[in-house]
């Protein structure tokens, strides 16, 4: 290829990326949901007495992915539990409570940690053994040993074991990869402690000789005062060469030595830093993340990994002028930087780009993986990077390959892209949002502190977070609102089970959850005016939602991981921010409505039995097979049936508008029995079930809960109205 072919590739390369959605405008928009992830579940955390940071890092708050990438989830919790500081100096409360210490015994980027003791007027000293007594034992529990020196040390044992026990209880199976707890396929979560100081290796990025146009001056300066994470490394093994010419030998150390090594991790450091690159840049990196995923990662078996591409990446960025990051350069960069690996995999060192010391090859690759990546990266170097044609994700190599006005019809296009990338990252949001406030109410286990209560707490930080200086007061609001209607239902239900006046501000609550735009709160909304016989009110709010549901917007299930469609929505054209489009496409969404027992007398007769859908010894059997199933001691319904049944409750006299609303219902069976995919189809059955039983159409009923059965066989409400009706006809009751 030559040099005029490499520039011509270079920018029919940076027109792909945009056509899948590597654009600034979504680099940023996927930035901007991560963070907002990461405020919400920061502030969430508070009400499980868990006060800390919680971040998100890696590829997806970066932005340097695309949606045929499927990056994992990068999760890292820092709990204020416990802090680390270098120096006693720096010990000026019980909070900082560890000191952090390097010694020649401590493994590449690790450290170990001491407990400090207080005493005299709160002066800090290093714990060592002779001070131990049972009120000591008592505060520090079983997370220390003791070292040949007397000294006590933090251990992460107990911690590790402790946070595996509550995932595996929440969440089911999980797998350790490192120092990472992998939940949901994709999600890779990290427990941590903050140091705020930097020792020397950690200064690398500050101290090593750089040409000076990047990182730039003030990005290096941020990154001094960003401390770092100590994590459990995971299985640690040491590489160290004992003849350079013959091979390496693995120490394996002893586990008591390991439990007390903490990993030195620059997260944010290196966060900040992919913060700083340009477009161009970033579509160098997603270019190279992609070929290694599709031609370097394979042949070694994955061993090859991402931060290894990203470290090569960085010292690029240090050594490529800036003004030669111009589209047309793109594969040259690239390049550039795959020499800059191969120069690491011959030198059988792979540098840290932040801390000094560290070969990121070790315990990583082995013997045989160098000779065979060098030739594999010295082959794409001299084809000019010709693989990129081949590349399979997102059908990169297809497009490029593509004949321009030929083919085209074959891929979708770059609006449509954008859309579904919108799309997705919106319901990734909404989603989170939801299943994390859910998690809350699973987990009421402090003091004697009730659901509502816990939901009021969660509305009191988050209102006091919506109202400071912020670039997601939007966001934090329409999480506010959501949270209003679920603490309207609670409070209701209490109201309405002691037969008492619902007090005006509840309503105001209610009205206020309608600002989100979301159809389930108008639904919760109608079927509380429903439950307390405001039938004409009932039925306006019914009118707002059928017009809400015509305005193209998407089903989603929350519980059986369900959405009624993929592209869902038109771009909206008066979306210019990151916060206006997501709020553009999150008013798209419908969710299926829940209900708690708590909100028991909020929802029509006929629904309360969904609340006690487990019945049988099989039915608890499979609940122990399937994840997530506390849903099932809810009332769960699907939107728009839901709809079409309050429509019908609320028109009470008025044949035609009960007509209206039942045929609407029966035409959602209809489509149930056609379609691949739905989230609730036994409990719509039931609701149609329901509303046959009023209209005293027995025979009807019962083939409408029959069907439900039938389609949902365990953990499933209809069998008490099968005994129900069995036990009416046979001795007359209901």
């Amino acid at each position: 290829m030559e040099v005029a072919d490499m520039k011509q590739t270079s920018v029919k390369v940076s027109s792909v990326l945009e056509d899948i959605g590597v654009t600034e405008e979504m680099v940023y928009f996927r930035r901007h949901i991560r963070l907002l992830m990461e405020k919400i579940q920061t502030i969430l955390n508070k009400q499980l007495h868990k006060p800390g940071k919680t971040y998100i890092f890696g590829s997806q708050s970066e932005g340097s992915t695309t949606q045929g990438m499927q990056s994992d989830t990068d999760q890292l919790n820092c709990y204020n539990i416990k802090t680390a500081c270098f120096t006693l100096s720096r010990y000026d409360s019980p909070q900082t409570n560890i000191i952090n210490r390097q010694t020649a015994y401590c493994l590449p980027q690790c450290c170990i940690l001491q407990y400090v003791l207080f005493c005299d007027g709160d002066k800090a000293i290093p714990l060592r053994e002779s001070h131990l007594n049972d009120s000591i034992k008592r505060e520090i529990g079983n997370d220390y040993i003791i070292d040949e020196d007397g000294q006590i040390l933090f251990s992460h044992t107990n911690l590790f074991l402790e946070l595996t026990e509550e995932l595996n209880e929440k969440v089911g199976a999980i797998e350790q990869h490192g120092p990472a707890l992998t939940i949901d396929l994709n999600i890779d979560m990290i427990f941590a402690i903050y140091c705020p100081t930097l020792p020397n290796d950690l200064l690398a990025i500050t101290l090593r000789h750089k040409p000076g146009h990047w990182p730039k001056h003030e990005t290096v300066e941020k990154a001094r005062g960003m401390g770092m994470f100590l994590v459990a490394p995971g299985n640690l093994c040491n590489t160290s060469v004992y003849r350079s010419r013959l091979g390496y030998l693995t120490v394996r150390y002893p586990k008591e030595f390991l439990c007390a090594q903490w990993r030195m991790s620059t997260n944010r450091i290196e966060r900040l830093l992919m913060f700083d690159l340009n477009i161009i840049q970033m579509k160098t990196y997603i270019l190279l993340k992609m070929v290694r995923k599709e031609f370097l990662a394979p042949v070694v078996d994955g061993r090859l990994s991402t931060f290894h591409i990203k470290t090569a990446f960085l010292f690029t960025l240090e050594n490529i002028p800036e003004e030669e990051w111009q589209t047309e350069n793109i594969i040259k960069c690239a390049i550039y930087s795959i020499y800059i690996l191969r120069r690491f995999l011959k030198r059988r060192f792979c540098p840290h780009y932040t801390v000094a010391s560290v070969n990121l090859f070790a315990g990583k690759l082995e013997m045989g993986d160098y000779e065979t990546l060098e030739y594999k990266l010295i082959t794409m170097a001299k084809s000019k990077l010709e693989c990129v044609f081949r590349i399979q994700i997102d059908d990169l190599g297809s497009r490029l390959s593509t004949v321009p006005g030929i083919g085209i019809a074959n891929f979708y296009s770059r609006q449509r892209n954008v859309n579904e990338i919108s799309f997705s990252l919106s319901l990734a949001f909404a989603a989170f949002t939801k299943k994390y406030l859910a998690s809350l109410n699973g987990q009421i286990c402090f003091g004697n502190r009730t659901l509502l209560q816990i939901m009021k707490e969660c509305a009191y930080s988050m209102k006091v977070n919506s109202e400071k200086k912020s670039d997601f007061k939007v966001e934090l609001c329409f999480v506010l609102q959501n949270i209003s209607s679920f603490i309207a239902s609670l409070e209701a239900s209490d109201f309405i089970a002691n037969q008492q006046p619902v007090p005006t501000y509840i309503f105001k609550m209610y009205e206020n959850s309608l600002k989100t735009g979301e159809i389930s709160n108008y639904l919760k909304y109608a079927s509380f005016l429903v439950m307390i016989n405001r039938l004409n009110a009932a039925e306006k709010i019914l009118e707002d939602v059928g017009k809400l549901c015509a305005s193209n917007t998407v089903e989603n299930s929350l519980t059986n991981n369900f959405c009624s469609k993929v592209i869902p929505v038109t771009y909206p054209e008066n979306a210019h921010t990151s916060t206006e489009r997501l709020i553009s496409y999150a008013t798209k969404l419908v969710f299926d409505v829940e209900y708690r027992r708590e909100e028991v007398h909020c929802v029509p007769n006929h629904l309360r039995y969904e609340m006690y859908r487990t019945i049988t010894a099989d039915d608890f059997r499979d609940r122990i097979n399937t994840r997530n199933s506390e849903w099932m001691d809810y009332t769960v319904v699907d939107a728009k049936p839901f709809l079409f049944f309050l429509q019908y409750l609320s028109a009470y006299t008025n044949e035609k508008k009960k007509r209206a609303a039942k045929q609407n219902l029966n035409e959602y069976i209809c489509k149930i029995d056609v379609s691949i995919y739905h989230g609730h189809p036994d409990t719509t059955y039931t609701m149609m079930g329901s509303i046959l039983e009023l209209e005293n159409n027995i025979t009807e009923a019962w083939k409408m809960y029959k069907k439900s059965v039938q389609l949902v066989p365990r953990n499933n409400a209809a069998y008490w109205h099968l005994f129900r009706l069995v036990g009416q006809h046979v001795f007359g009751v209901l």
